[in-house]
């Protein structure tokens, strides 16, 4: 079925990265690294990775950041830092899916697709769109062979995760010492010291002001901006042109239902029997599986045999299923089996089992009507998208082939030409307020030379093609131009000297017993959940530290608050209201994802991992 998805879609598409699911994208394929190779940097568990594919994960990060950070990738982003995070995390990856298959989970190509299906970045007008998932990819160098096994991937992570995570308990005491902090009351005896008071009993003069303008005149520039003429293509205004027929829609319904689309979701009437192992390990499993392969019914096989008290008085009838709603060991089981075949024995919670599928109920099929305006926009959206597609190619076309101006392809095209406001390269407004649409006009072919630009991609459903129109050179401020900046610059830094200074005076005074807490402090008693305070100040009240008496903070206005913590009353019962069952909650999540990394570092601890540093960080 996913190769469905990937035939006929087109090939033609050019733009700039958009974040598709973050940065994880740039490792897609971990599912796949095993190889014949001998030429391998990394083993773990005698899975091998090649140094090659290394270097692929490294250049597919690189082409990330680069189009992320505007073509400029930060010095933090070292190849040593980035070959280090790669490997690290194919380690970690590839470790999950090693505990995952250990542990028997699997994720269909069924859950594959819902999750594409389901992913907005795919679609259009709420449907999922062939081409756009397609295009999404290509703009990333990515293929959908390889999304599709990231896919996988993090859906078996997912698993494993929830079945150990599901399993985590919090003992009564652990949840009384929990709630014991959590829901303790404190005394609080702060002070809140205001910068704004502070700036308007300032006075600044003129001379103040002339000399930072002359010290810091470097500052006051007034940058280089232009004017352009540009056209602007979406898909949207394409979707608008566009029409077609019911019979069109009808003949897709009906390749769609002969594919089992709209089929409905089938039940399965499956037929069951388990054993339990001895105490050493063995079973009568293998003698009950040849004798079902034989013919013997799953009824008289739970008569025959001693097997568990659920199969003994189901009599070897499991009941009708939806295939999602059994466990992950019964899916993989059934999920290739015809009916009347016979799995092979599989262990789970310490039974071996063995099924069959007694028979398949069809599921509603869904009329014409129910989907008819879903399908209209698919279709829609697939040649809109294609349209769109081809507009890129021919602007392409038309701007390598020779020194053709914005008329020129505005008559080509049949779109009018806009004319924008004064653009700079650090702002704009309407389209142009976009980073990555001003960095990629501000070149000196566009600005200097007379050239168009490429296609600049606004968003997903739009691009536009630009040429200037007129250009005006960076030119030195006055100072009178300077001067409202540089009075609100040379007031907000003088005010934030002078609450420095002053806070941390009186901090000091008040922790030496030189001055003592007056009537200009407050008092606030009670616990995290109170009403009386505001979010900034609960934050700070409750995640500093109680022992080192008057304390100095900055507050998010840029006022300074001065406070010490008086004492802190610890409650010895909980009221079990909604904060209480939201703060467990939060517990329990907070200690099962502490488990998994448990079982994780114990798995990773007993894993045998090499590592071929020197061929991997060579210069």
């Amino acid at each position: 079925m996913l190769s469905k998805i990937r035939e006929n879609l087109s090939s033609w598409v050019v733009g700039l990265l958009i974040v598709l699911v973050a940065i994880p994208l740039i490792f897609m394929g971990l599912g796949d690294y095993q190889t014949p190779s001998n030429s391998h940097v990394v083993s773990i568990n005698g899975q091998n990775i090649t140094n090659s594919k290394i270097e692929q994960e490294v250049y597919q990060y690189k082409q990330a950041l680069s189009k992320n950070y505007g073509g400029s990738i930060p010095p933090i982003y070292t190849d040593q830092f980035i070959k280090k995070i790669t490997v690290e995390y194919i380690i970690r990856t590839t470790l999950v899916d090693q505990m995952s298959r250990d542990s028997g989970l699997v994720f269909h190509k069924q859950s594959i697709l819902n999750d594409l299906y389901n992913t907005s970045a795919f679609k259009d007008n709420g449907v999922f769109n062939k081409n756009l998932y397609k295009s999404q990819l290509y703009r990333l160098n990515v293929t959908p062979e390889i999304y599709e096994s990231y896919v996988y991937q993090k859906g078996i992570s997912e698993q494993l995760k929830k079945s150990i995570t599901d399993t985590s308990i919090l003992t009564k005491s652990e949840i009384k010492d929990l709630t014991s902090n959590r829901f303790q009351e404190r005394v609080i005896n702060y002070k809140i010291l205001s910068k704004s008071r502070i700036k308007n009993n300032l006075v600044i003069s003129d001379d103040d002001l002339l000399e930072y303008y002359t010290s810091n005149m470097q500052n006051f520039l007034d940058s280089s901006s232009a004017v352009f003429n540009y056209i602007e293509i979406s898909k949207d205004s394409i979707f608008k042109t566009i029409s077609i027929s019911d019979d069109e829609i009808k003949e897709e319904y009906d390749k769609r239902l002969k594919d089992g689309m709209y089929s409905g979701t089938k039940k399965f009437k499956i037929s069951h029997i388990s054993v339990s192992k001895n105490k050493d390990g063995t079973s009568i499993h293998k003698k009950l599986h040849t004798d079902l392969l034989n013919g013997k019914s799953f009824e008289q096989a739970s008569i025959d045999y001693e097997v568990s008290e659920e199969s003994k008085s189901n009599k070897g009838y499991m009941g009708e299923f939806l295939l999602e709603d059994l466990p992950a060991h019964f899916k993989s089981a059934i999920y290739d089996l015809d009916v009347g075949d016979i799995s092979e024995p599989f262990e789970y919670q310490n039974k071996f089992h063995i099924v069959s599928i007694k028979s398949i109920t069809e599921g509603k099929i869904t009329k014409f009507e129910g989907v008819r305006k879903e399908i209209r926009n698919e279709i829609l959206n697939d040649i809109a998208a294609k349209m769109f597609f081809d507009k890129i190619d021919q602007v392409n076309e038309i701007i390598y082939t020779g020194d053709n101006g914005i008329s020129y392809l505005s008559d080509i095209l049949k779109v009018k030409v806009n004319k924008s406001t004064r653009v700079n390269k650090d702002s704009g407004i309407g389209i142009f307020k976009f980073n990555h649409v001003r960095n990629d006009l501000f070149k000196d072919d566009i600005l200097f030379n007379n050239k168009l630009s490429q296609p600049i991609f606004i968003d997903d459903n739009r691009f536009l093609v630009a040429q200037i129109d007129k250009y005006y050179e960076e030119r030195q401020l006055s100072f009178d131009e300077s001067k409202p900046i540089i009075k609100k610059l040379v007031l907000d830094t003088k005010a934030n000297e002078i609450l420095i200074s002053t806070s941390e005076d009186l901090r000091d005074n008040l922790n030496a017993g030189i001055d003592k807490i007056d009537s200009s402090f407050k008092t606030f008693t009670g616990s995290i959940d109170s009403k009386k305070l505001d979010e900034n100040l609960k934050n700070i009240f409750f995640n500093s530290n109680p022992t080192i008496g008057f304390q100095l903070r900055t507050m998010q206005t840029g006022d300074f608050i001065i406070f010490n913590i008086q004492s802190i009353s610890k409650i010895a019962e909980a009221k079990k209201d909604e904060n209480y069952m939201d703060f467990i909650n939060f517990s329990k999540n907070t200690y099962s994802e502490s488990d998994f990394d448990r079982v994780f570092k114990i798995y990773r601890n007993n894993s045998v991992i090499e590592v071929d540093e020197k061929t991997i960080y060579r210069d």
